[in-house]
């Protein structure tokens, strides 16, 4: 019988199968976009400023198509298929709601997958690596407090501009010259709001950015560093620096017998040609909370031509896609849940499915 749960007001997710252990989880996003979508098509969004330019309506799509393919087989299932619908991925907050709400226990669940329609691969090519694979993203407050003045006195004044100028500068070298190159380490000020005159001297500063690692010691390092900086060179020039720190996603890193059942997944449903990533991408994404609970991998789906042509990037107005895709992705999922539970299936042609 299916189970639904519903513990927070977008999201929910639904049990197939016979309500015990061992439990699977497939989880997705569904969660939109603040964006103006772009695109000139029958099935744009009817929601100004607001679109699904990540893929997550495709998500949705595909489990859907999986829990349609699940029901027809359930009395085969020997335990759980969870389906996780989770809200509030780009907050930063939806999987912390589900995984209070229950999502990994009653009964507590085996592995978890999740996957993520990807630009950068061809479609029917199914991406992932054991390991590292996104980054673990860090929001970044800093507040430089000088002394205001007339700009026609700035020597009796304390230049909140200046020195945030020369912070600026030497924040770059926590990248370059105190961490290890073969550690990657991201770091980004993206807005920066100062002055309320041309004609005053501007006493307080605040600039947000983001810090992206791939684990723990070298994030802990690197925010020691920026706090050194931010706090010794206000210091300096007379002035007050202060830097707070709001922690996002931690970095997702996949288990490497979850990798292989992946890879054993497309071979089984031929669902398309399984490529090992080289690297991890330097995105972040919550998937990772779960992943602090139980094992699982994160797997890129790719989405380029030749229906849809030319990906747009991620996150822009024009991002579409060729529902085509939902063929590899929703065979690919099967075939997990066929591993997983070692169940004997008759594969067909997926094109002819």
């Amino acid at each position: 019988m299916t189970r639904i749960n519903r513990p927070a007001s977008t999201g929910l997710w639904a049990d197939i199968g016979s309500g015990s252990a061992p439990v699977l989880a497939l989880r997705v996003v569904i969660d939109a976009l603040p964006i103006q979508e772009e695109n000139d098509c029958s099935y744009r969004s009817l929601k100004r400023g607001i679109m699904h330019g990540r893929g997550h309506d495709g998500h949705v799509a595909i489990l859907l198509g999986v829990a349609f393919a699940l029901r027809a087989i359930e009395p085969l299932i020997p335990g759980t298929v969870r389906l996780i619908f989770q809200p509030a991925e780009d907050t930063g907050t939806g999987a912390m709601k589900m995984i209070e709400g229950g999502a990994v226990k009653d009964p507590e669940i085996a592995e978890i997958f999740t996957f993520q329609l990807w630009p950068g691969l061809r479609q029917a090519q199914i991406a992932s690596r054991p390991g590292p694979i996104m980054a673990g993203n860090n929001q970044l407050r800093i507040q430089i407090k000088g002394k205001s003045g007339h700009s026609a006195f700035p020597y009796e004044a304390i230049d909140a501009i200046v020195v945030t100028a020369q912070v600026i500068t030497a924040l770059q070298t926590v990248v370059s010259r105190q961490s290890d190159p073969l550690k990657p380490v991201l770091l980004s000020i993206g807005t920066l709001q100062a002055g309320t005159s041309p004609f005053t001297i501007a006493e307080t500063v605040e600039m947000m950015g983001t810090l992206r690692t791939f684990d723990f010691p070298v994030r802990d390092r690197a925010l020691a560093q920026i706090e050194r900086l931010v706090s010794q060179i206000a210091d300096a020039y007379g002035a007050q620096g202060k830097l707070e720190v709001t922690h996002g996603s931690p970095p997702i890193t996949n288990a490497p017998h979850c990798v292989e059942r992946v890879k054993r997944a497309v071979a089984i449903t031929n669902a398309g040609e399984y490529l090992q990533l080289e690297a991890p991408v330097m995105f972040a994404e919550d998937f990772s909370r779960y992943l602090l609970h139980r094992p699982g991998s994160l797997i890129f789906i790719g989405v380029n031509g030749p229906g849809g042509g030319e990906a747009r990037p991620l996150h822009s107005p024009h991002f579409d896609f060729d529902e085509a895709v939902f063929v590899p992705a929703i065979w690919t999922m099967l075939g997990i849940v066929a591993d997983f539970f070692d169940l004997s299936i008759s594969w067909a042609d997926p094109e002819a499915n």
